[in-house]
């Protein structure tokens, strides 16, 4: 996403060093402001829209584009493949040495922050925000 970022960047004119800053100042900042928030990130979003503003204007070509389907497809297709190769390995049909192993009680030990919830349940990592989203 950054690399499009600067790409974007550099078509409008700016020089690609300053392009590639930017667009990753943009990303930390997004990062940033919810690490740091208890708002859910549509609540933000609504936050940094002006009406008839540049951002929406953004948000837009990203939705007509499927920006968040395919994000949400890439997570679920890396997942999936996940569960394939650690099936793999425990079959031993694939050396483990062979699979790079990131589990999550790896990732809990150390991020403490992370937690589980039983198979199936719906979990909310933004309890707070009680409006629905706006489209």
């Amino acid at each position: 996403a950054l690399d499009a970022l600067a790409d974007g960047g550099v078509k409008m004119g700016l020089p690609r060093r300053l392009a590639v800053h930017l667009g990753a100042q943009a990303l930390l900042g997004a990062a940033k402001m919810l690490l740091e928030s208890e708002q859910h990130p549509g609540q933000l979003k609504d936050n940094v829209c002006s009406p008839g503003g540049a951002t929406i204007h953004a948000l837009h070509v990203l939705e007509s584009g499927g920006f968040r389907s395919l994000l949400i497809n890439a997570v679920e297709a890396s997942c999936i493949r996940t569960k394939e190769l650690q099936f793999m390995a425990d079959q031993e049909k694939v050396p483990a040495a062979a699979i790079k192993k990131t589990t999550l009680s790896k990732v809990q030990k150390e991020s403490p922050s992370v937690s589980t919830a039983p198979a199936g349940a719906k979990v909310s990592l933004f309890n707070r925000y009680s409006g629905g989203r706006k489209h």
